[in-house]
């Protein structure tokens, strides 16, 4: 009895495929030509703020930004010097760059590099990128005896600085 049923649920499950397959092809589309891809770039320009060679060297640095801003960001990367996390936080998508705790001196250097457009980072604890959502504006804070030193400026320095640069502007 039990090898009838076998062929029974066989047949019975062809059936079904082959009743199903017509429709598994999906909604027919319509004729004509194809759409052109989404324009998925912002209505803003991204700040020019960062294109001016500059260094940041701090303790820890957080850049946080618009949703285009991992297109500006680079983040050194050395799987085995640097601990790497990403996570999704109330505030947006954060990356964060840390050195192993375990990392001996002199072994894949002691700090951190990014860059932001023309802009070097370096930092020797940790850097942080957040990606918010909206029209937000890129602010750069550099804390723990931070120096800012663009090519063609005055150099900053103090215990915590920020630059900030709206979309669209310098």
């Amino acid at each position: 009895m039990a090898t009838s049923r076998v062929p029974t649920v066989l047949l019975l499950g062809l059936g079904c495929i082959a009743t199903l397959a017509p429709g598994c092809a999906g909604p027919e589309r319509e004729e004509g030509p194809p759409r052109p891809p989404r324009d998925l770039s912002r209505e803003r320009p991204f700040t020019t703020r960062f294109l001016e060679p500059t260094a940041v060297v701090a303790e820890e640095v957080t850049i946080e930004g618009p949703s285009d801003l991992l297109q500006h960001v680079a983040i050194r990367q050395d799987p085995e010097a640097y601990l790497f996390t990403t996570r999704t936080t109330p505030d947006g998508l954060l990356q964060e760059v840390q050195l192993r705790p375990n990392l001996e001196e002199g072994v894949g250097g002691r700090e951190l590099h990014a860059e932001l457009d023309a802009w070097s980072i370096v930092a020797f604890r940790r850097i942080r990128v957040l990606q918010r959502p909206g029209d937000v504006p890129v602010i750069v804070r550099a804390i723990g005896d931070a120096a800012i030193l663009p090519v063609d400026g005055e150099p900053q320095r103090g215990a915590s600085l920020v630059v900030r640069g709206e979309s669209g502007t310098p």
